[in-house]
Formats: structure tokens, C-alpha cells, sequence
């Protein structure tokens, strides 16, 4: 399976000023598969050195013990009798084992800029913030400034077309540059894949299992392991046991909360604590892991750039929506089914949007008016702050006049299972929810 972050690696490079690549990710996302099986073996074929640093514990030995990249070389190039180069990639894998190798980048930076280095790791983030700094422990530094830092999520829709329809990728892409709607025909079919996405989502070994079985059994069997080893994560780097139990309650908790009419987060609901601050450090957590995805409200009148402005309200969305369906234990073929297409797809449509928002480094907000005016999504698009309704069917976005009361007139979106269509009038622009990666994409590229 191709991922598009292959281009921003062939970028890196090529960069005349190129530092160390650090990429994150959550667990399971592909970092390991994009570095080694799409990158190094396509542009540096027998001329790589991969290592797991989890796996590998005399390697996780030496590199612990230094920062110093001669050392590191010399020790890679007797143990691996290659001679290292500027056409030489090292890989060090799951580096949240080893932090010195992190805080190593800083120097290969300074003495070696032309030997390419790439860093992969799922908890970083956490590790280093939760790292004790107890009597006798080297404290870790972090080389700011030293590190090319890419963010990877699991594929979206965008990729999953690309291995499962090419050509309906190519369709979307030409109408949303066009501004056309599709066919009546190539709109339901559209539909019908992204539904299909929405059931068994964008992780790598989920795709795997449902692309060579051409069966939602075996990806959903995927899914409750995954599901099951993001919760046996949580145990990692958790500052007390009631930290842990309320992680995971907010992590179990995403698709009932989302389901409520009041989707933000509701810490009353929760058994381990009602209050704000009994749920900081749990989405601390989440959000470091990149396996949750808070979505913060902003009220009335936006400024831009856009802010958090109430760290106590906001909703939460899954990193992956093929583990939202899971989670929802929804029937497969109810919803697969046009026919009978479940009642709360509209979580469904959110938690796809902040996915592909987030992929693309969109970063989420909602906003709230009063009398329960309110657009699920707000952007910043080109300098003007955009709305974004997210419907199951057709409907006039009521909002609309109040959120234009409090901001500048401008584009408002909604996005639904309409087709594609722009009313000049109220400067409305439908969105087929298909065309959503897309849509992600231009706002990433004017930001």
C-alpha cells in the first residue's frame, strides 16, 4: 500500500539543508513499513541499515550508553561490515527504547549532515514528558532545532482508494478541482467505498487482513487486537493507577460521548472522576499517543490564528475510524447497507472529517453560538474563518446567520451525502463527504 508521506520523504531527501528525520505516529500507523519497505528499499536497495530498538537489545545496549555519532558508526559499520556514507540510510526504529539515540541526532546534525538518519517511535512524546528525573538519571534534552519532525496517521481515504479504486481517486480529484459534481452513478458508487472505509478504516494491518480476504470478519478481528494493544498501552509511562483507569475510560468512552446531543466531553458521565482537572493528564496522554483527537470549541467571535480557548470543552474522536466502528459494536452490514444505514452515521462523517483533517495537520476546532447554534468544525482558510456542517442528509444550516453575526461574511461548508454544489447567494459550498481529503488538502496548503 502507497502512503503519501512517501513524497514528503523523497522531499527530505533531496533538501540541501537536511537535518535527521524524527517520525511520529501512533502505534500500528506504518511508521516502520513507510521508512524501511517503501523508502529505504526503493531508493537505497542493499544500502540501508535498519534497527529495532525494541527488539534488538544488544543494539539498545551501545546506543544507550553514547551520543557520540563516531562511535555509533563505528560500532554499525563492524557490526553490519559496511562501510557508511552519505548514500548510506540508518534506521532506528521504536527510539522511545532508547533515548539517547534521540538526543544523538543533535550531533549527526552537527558532524554528519550527509548521512541520511531516520528516527521512528510511537510514544516519544510521552516518554520523554514522563521520563523521571530521579537521583542518579541523566536528564534527556530533546535536539530542538537538529530534527525534521513528520507526523504519520493511519491511511485515509484518499490512500484506501488508491489501493482499492485508483480510478474513482482520479475521478474526485478532477470534479473537486473542476468544482463539478460526479455522475449520479460514480456518486453512489463513491459512497459506497467510503462507506466501506468507514467500517474498517485506515490501519495498515487491518487493510492487510481486508484486502487479502475481501472479508469485514477478518478486519474487524484485527481491529479488536489493536483496540485491545491501545489499551494494554496505557499501562506505559502513567503517572498513578487512577491516571490509567481514567485513560482508558476516556479512550472506551469516545463513541458514547460522540452519540449524546451534547457531543462535547462530559466528565460527569465518567465513573473515575466529574470534574475537569480529574482529566487532564488522561488526554495529556491520549493526545501524546495521537490515539484520541480533541476537537476544542471556540465561542461566537473567532480570531485567527485559531486557539484554544477553553481547555475544559471540547469533543474527543478516534484516531482511526474503522476502531470507532469497532468500539460503536455496530452491525457491519446494517451499515454497509443503503438500505439500512445507521441511525448515528453523523458521528461516523465527524469522526472521518477530524481524521482527515488531523492527517493533514488541520488542526480541529468546533464552535458554539447561543440558543444551540453550533458547527461541528471550524477552519481557517486563506486568513477568514470557515464553518463546517456536518449533515446526514440535506438540511439548511440554521447556524449560519448567528456565526456570521459574530465573523466576517464569508464561504460557509457543509458537508453531507449530497453531491457536489455552490450556492453564489449564501456562499454555501456542499461537499460530497468523499471529496473531504481534498478539501483537506487545500486548506493544508494555505496554511
Amino acid at each position: 500500500m502507497e502512503r503519501d508521506k512517501l513524497s514528503d520523504l523523497e522531499a527530505w531527501l533531496k533538501d540541501p539543508l537536511r537535518k535527521p528525520l524524527m517520525i511520529f505516529g501512533p502505534r500500528q500507523c506504518g511508521k516502520s513499513y513507510l521508512a524501511e519497505d517503501l523508502f529505504a528499499k526503493r531508493f537505497f536497495p542493499g544500502e540501508y541499515i535498519y534497527l529495532d530498538l525494541k527488539k534488538d537489545s544488544a543494539a539498545n545496549s551501545f546506543l544507550s550508553s553514547t551520543v557520540d555519532p563516531e562511535k555509533i558508526l563505528t560500532y554499525l559499520s563492524a557490526r553490519f561490515n559496511k562501510d557508511i556514507s552519505k548514500d548510506t540510510l540508518l534506521i532506528f526504529d521504536e527510539v522511545q527504547e532508547c533515548l539517547p539515540i534521540v538526543t544523538a541526532l543533535k550531533y549527526f546534525k552537527q558532524d554528519h549532515p550527509e548521512i541520511p538518519v531516520i528516527e521512528t517511535g510511537s510514544m516519544v512524546r510521552i516518554k520523554i514528558k514522563r521520563k523521571k528525573r530521579g537521583p542518579g538519571e541523566k536528564n534527556f534534552f530533546y535536539p530542538v532545532g537538529s530534527v525534521h519532525e513528520m507526523m504519520l496517521s493511519p491511511l485515509g481515504f484518499g490512500e484506501f482508494l488508491s489501493a482499492k479504486s485508483p480510478k474513482m481517486k482520479e475521478a474526485i480529484k478532477e470534479a473537486y478541482q473542476k468544482k463539478t459534481p460526479l455522475s449520479s452513478g460514480l456518486h453512489e458508487e463513491a459512497m459506497d467505498l467510503l462507506y466501506e472505509f468507514l467500517l474498517v478504516g485506515g490501519m495498515p494491518a487491518v487493510l492487510q487482513a481486508y484486502f487479502s480476504s475481501s472479508s469485514l470478519i477478518k478486519a474487524r478481528e484485527e481491529q479488536n487486537d489493536i483496540y485491545n494493544d491501545y489499551l494494554a498501552d496505557m499501562d506505559l509511562y502513567q503517572v498513578s493507577s487512577e491516571s490509567l483507569l481514567r485513560t482508558r475510560e476516556m479512550f472506551s468512552s469516545a463513541y458514547r460521548q460522540l452519540s449524546k446531543e451534547n457531543e462535547n466531553f462530559s466528565f460527569k458521565e465518567m465513573k473515575t472522576g466529574n470534574r475537569s482537572r480529574d482529566f487532564s493528564m488522561p488526554l495529556d496522554w491520549l493526545r501524546l499517543a495521537g490515539v484520541c483527537l480533541p476537537c476544542f470549541t471556540l465561542k461566537e467571535k473567532i480570531s485567527l490564528p485559531l486557539r484554544e480557548e477553553d481547555a475544559s470543552t471540547y469533543r474527543i474522536y478516534l484516531l482511526d475510524n474503522g476502531l470507532l466502528a469497532k468500539q460503536s459494536q455496530i452491525n457491519m452490514g446494517n451499515f454497509i447497507d443503503p438500505n439500512s444505514r445507521n441511525d448515528f452515521e453523523g458521528v461516523f462523517f465527524e469522526n472521518y472529517i477530524a481524521t482527515e483533517f488531523t492527517k493533514v495537520g488541520v488542526p480541529l476546532f468546533a464552535w458554539k453560538g447561543k440558543e444551540n447554534h453550533e458547527f461541528e468544525f471550524v477552519v481557517n482558510k486563506g486568513g477568514l474563518a470557515v464553518p463546517i456542517d456536518v449533515k446526514k442528509g440535506k438540511g439548511s444550516l440554521n447556524s449560519l446567520e448567528a456565526f456570521r453575526n459574530h465573523n466576517k461574511r464569508g464561504l460557509a461548508v457543509k458537508i453531507s451525502k449530497n453531491n457536489y454544489g455552490y450556492d453564489e447567494k449564501s456562499m454555501l459550498l456542499t461537499l460530497p463527504l468523499y471529496m473531504v481529503p481534498c478539501f483537506a488538502e487545500e486548506l493544508a496548503s494555505l496554511s
